[in-house]
């Protein structure tokens, strides 16, 4: 067997013969499959709890070699590893391990929102959310919890899934530690609610959300007050170029 053929001779001699049956290619320093269609059916026939140990060390040895490869090399490669772990996601036990995918979920799920991928990035980032312990994370990983459930909001209301957007930014809401941290999981929670036609709470909302920043208004405007909001507003531009208001 393989297991008593320390010198590799065995091994060598089964990937040659696989290589003249040409079942594999050689490429670099390993292989590959010739066809497609061979790797699905290698694949098909590995039991389902070998396939996510051989997904979860995949993505181990993609991540070390990206890591030692460099930034551009890690980026490039971000999509791959981050998909390899994922598909392996219950060979995760140690917590410090989740968190580092978490944030590997994150990379990825920001990465796909720049290029307009909201439902991959969806995907992503709601694997992130998984890999943290909802009970602690919020105390233990601040920073990562708040820009994940943000992300996750925003990229759901941008393929419109409301509803998810809502839930997934409730928590940052709840668990924002300052108004300026809550500001864009407020600016899609108003943005799911008028895609769904509550306009009013999302007009109300803001104004709350204005309040807090320092700028209130009255809850009943009549004329007098536009008026009055009017002559202030032209008394301090008297005498300005548009470029000195463009300035401000």
């Amino acid at each position: 067997s393989i297991d008593n053929d320390p010198s590799g001779a065995l091994l060598s001699q089964i990937l040659s013969s696989l290589v003249e049956d040409g079942l594999l290619l050689p490429d670099g320093e390993g292989f590959r499959f010739a066809h497609d269609q061979i790797w699905e059916a290698s694949y098909s026939l590995t039991p389902e709890a070998e396939r996510e140990v051989m997904h979860m060390e995949l993505g181990r040895e993609l991540l070390r070699r990206a890591r030692a490869a460099g930034k551009a090399e890690f980026e490039t490669m971000l999509f791959a590893i981050v998909d390899q772990i994922n598909h392996g996601a219950s060979e995760l036990t140690d917590p410090d391990e989740k968190v580092q995918v978490a944030e590997l979920n994150l990379l990825a799920g920001e990465k796909a929102s720049r290029a307009c991928a909201f439902l991959p990035a969806s995907v992503y980032l709601l694997q992130g959310c998984v890999f943290l312990d909802e009970g602690n994370s919020w105390r233990d990983h601040y920073e990562l919890s708040l820009r994940l459930h943000t992300a996750l909001g925003e990229v759901q209301v941008a393929h419109g899934d409301n509803e998810s957007a809502i839930l997934s930014l409730e928590p940052v809401l709840k668990q924002g530690k300052t108004i300026r941290d809550q500001l864009r999981a407020q600016n899609a929670f108003m943005l799911a609610l008028i895609a769904k036609g509550e306009l009013n709470d999302a007009v109300q909302r803001g104004l709350k959300v204005l309040e807090q920043l320092g700028e209130s208004f009255p809850a009943n405007i009549d004329e007098a007050t536009v008026r009055e909001e009017l002559d202030k507003t032209e008394a301090l531009i008297q005498g300005k170029t548009i470029e000195n208001i463009l300035q401000y």
